[in-house]
């Protein structure tokens, strides 16, 4: 029968021989018993992997991982994966622990049930405090939005995350629903980034009609974005109250305000695009283009206000991010080839490139809407 484990600490290590023992030692002589301690070894080129392995010859409870440098943040991924614990607590290297700290904190998640439980930490410097705390300060609990009201006031909840004991749950959900999400937007502005470039290659006028666009365009797309993180807040309060039923009909609705709003959105631009174009100081050949440029944006918004609301609303907000995240990066990236080809091979008219380039959209658009017309798209994650 195995021991149990009731909490995994996660230990980045790279190039630290100097403080690693000190380190391991600090959590070794816990009071609390009942943890493994997972080392990473990130590629250290120091006697960093020695240790790690003389400890782990020494103490069953540690595990020793080798692999390639990638970063502290791979580290410790890797290490909620392989985690066994209820709770995970992160220590870096040239962090020691006081010798109650894992029972004060276990103790203290179990009292409050709380998903996160976290102590202020005493920084040096050349051995030196330079940091003040008072052991006898009261217990503070947080929830829903005071939580983020006291993010910044206090040392507690400041930039790191060695400080704190997690529920494992609660760490894999944000991997899992929210490693997406970051890879979806970063993704995202790399290849809206490229349609400048194509563009921006075509010649000076160009650039000059599309930034005479995109002012226009960016406020559009602003009041967009704003409804879709409305939608999203509104869909993951509905669907973390678990009513399945309630959650489609708000949806429904959902989508006809989108559609009103793209509708809305891509008049209001038709119907400001020559008074907006005359007041720039350009020639008659650049307002020609900036004219046929704004066809093409009012087009393309008319599916963006359906479908950026969809995607970064309903779905984020019903916890389907991976397919969110898919839908939104595949199709634009799969057209910058194409959006190329057009510009530089065959010399394309440059609205036509630039329709090229944003017709994902309404591709977007019908993936999205197949999507929604089953269940799929609703997790609850809630607990």
């Amino acid at each position: 029968m195995k021991k149990l484990i009731k909490i995994s600490i996660i230990m980045p290590i790279y190039n630290v021989e100097r403080y690693l023992e000190r380190g391991i030692n600090s959590i070794l002589n816990q009071t609390f018993k009942e943890f493994e301690l997972i080392l990473i070894n990130d590629g250290s080129t120091d006697n960093s992997s020695v240790i790690c392995n003389n400890f782990k010859n020494i103490d069953s409870r540690i595990k020793v991982i080798n692999k390639k440098n990638e970063g502290v943040s791979s580290s410790r991924n890797l290490g909620i994966n392989i985690a066994r614990g209820e709770f995970i607590m992160f220590v870096d290297p040239d962090d020691t622990l006081e010798e109650d700290a894992l029972g004060y904190l276990y103790n203290l998640t179990n009292t409050y049930n709380s998903d996160v439980s976290c102590y202020r930490m005493q920084t040096y410097k050349n051995g030196i405090s330079k940091t003040n705390i008072n052991i006898n300060e009261e217990i503070k609990i947080y929830k829903n939005s005071k939580i983020i009201e006291n993010f910044s006031k206090n040392g507690i909840f400041l930039y790191s995350v060695c400080n704190k004991l997690y529920k494992k749950n609660l760490l894999k959900d944000i991997i899992k629903y929210g490693m997406p999400v970051i890879c979806n937007e970063l993704l995202w502005g790399i290849g809206i980034s490229i349609h400048a470039v194509i563009l921006g290659h075509l010649s000076s006028s160009v650039v000059a009609a599309n930034s005479i666009c995109n002012v226009i365009y960016q406020m559009s797309t602003s009041f967009i974005l704003g409804v879709a993180n409305a939608s999203s807040v509104v869909m993951g309060k509905t669907i973390g109250s678990g009513d399945k039923r309630d959650a489609i009909n708000i949806k429904n609705k959902l989508l006809f305000i989108y559609l009103i709003l793209g509708i809305t959105t891509a008049t209001i631009l038709l119907l400001i695009k020559n008074p907006l174009i005359s007041l720039y100081n350009i020639e008659d050949s650049t307002k020609v283009i900036a004219n046929n440029l704004m066809y093409i944006y009012a087009f393309h918004i008319l599916f963006q206000a359906f479908t950026s609301p969809i995607i970064a609303g309903v779905l984020r907000g019903g916890g389907d991010t991976k397919f969110a995240a898919i839908i939104d990066v595949i199709f634009l990236w799969l057209l910058l080839p194409v959006g190329f080809v057009a510009a530089f091979k065959f010399n394309l008219n440059p609205a036509l490139v630039l329709l090229l380039l944003r017709f994902e959209t309404p591709i977007k658009t019908f993936f999205c809407l197949f999507r929604l017309k089953g269940e799929k798209w609703i997790n609850i994650i809630t607990r």
